[in-house]
C-alpha cells in the first residue's frame, strides 16, 4: 500500500494538470495551437489566415450544372458542389486570394481542388481575379467542385496564402427557408 505522503502528491499533481487543461481549453487558439504542418480545425463558420477573415455560409453538392446568364455548363464528373463565403481582407493592402489552394474535404475524406469555373460571377471574380479591398468584406463568394455524384461536402480548407497553414472550417448545407 502506497504512503499517505505519495497519494497526496499524486493527488496534488493530478489537480494542477486538470487546472492546466481547464485554462488550455478555455483559452482557445491562443493557449495551444496546433502542429504547424495542417490546418486548424475551426468548428463554428468563421475563421482567419494570413489577413483574411473567411465565413463559410454554406455548402451543397448535387448540381448537375451551373448556369450562368450566357450558358449552363455541365460538370465533367457528375456534378457540382458549390460553397458560399464571405472574405474579409484584414491587411493594409489590396488582395486576392488564389483558388488554386482553396479545397474541399467530402464525407468520406477526399480532399477536391476547386474547379476552374471562377469568375462566373461579379462577387467571386472581385475575389479571385481583381482583389479584396483592404478592410473591406465582400459577401457571397462562391467555390465550385466538379465531384462525383453522391458527393457530400464536409469541410472546406481556406488559405490567405498558399503557403499560409490555413484553416479547416465545416460546411452546413443550405437552410430551407420554407421548411417548418
Amino acid at each position: 500500500m502506497k504512503s499517505k505522503s505519495a497519494l497526496w502528491v499524486g493527488a496534488a499533481a493530478a489537480v494542477v494538470a486538470a487546472a492546466a487543461l481547464a485554462i488550455l481549453l478555455t483559452r482557445g487558439d491562443d493557449a495551444a495551437p496546433p502542429p504547424p504542418q495542417g490546418p486548424r480545425v475551426i468548428q463554428g463558420l468563421v475563421a482567419a489566415d494570413a489577413g483574411f477573415r473567411f465565413e463559410v455560409v454554406d455548402g451543397a453538392c448535387g448540381y448537375a450544372r451551373v448556369v450562368t446568364a450566357e450558358e449552363a455548363i455541365p460538370p465533367e464528373n457528375d456534378e457540382f458542389c458549390l460553397i458560399r463565403f464571405h472574405v474579409t481582407n484584414e491587411t493594409d493592402t489590396d488582395r486576392t486570394l488564389d483558388p488554386s489552394c482553396q479545397f474541399m474535404i467530402d464525407t468520406s475524406g477526399k480532399r477536391h481542388t476547386q474547379s476552374d469555373l471562377l469568375g462566373l460571377d461579379p462577387t467571386s471574380k472581385e475575389v479571385f481575379e481583381q482583389g479584396v479591398p483592404s478592410g473591406q468584406l465582400v459577401e457571397d463568394a462562391a467555390l465550385y467542385y466538379d465531384v462525383p455524384k453522391g458527393t457530400l461536402a464536409d469541410t472546406v480548407v481556406l488559405h490567405g496564402d498558399c503557403g499560409s497553414r490555413g484553416v479547416q472550417i465545416r460546411v452546413e448545407e443550405p437552410k430551407d427557408e420554407n421548411a417548418s
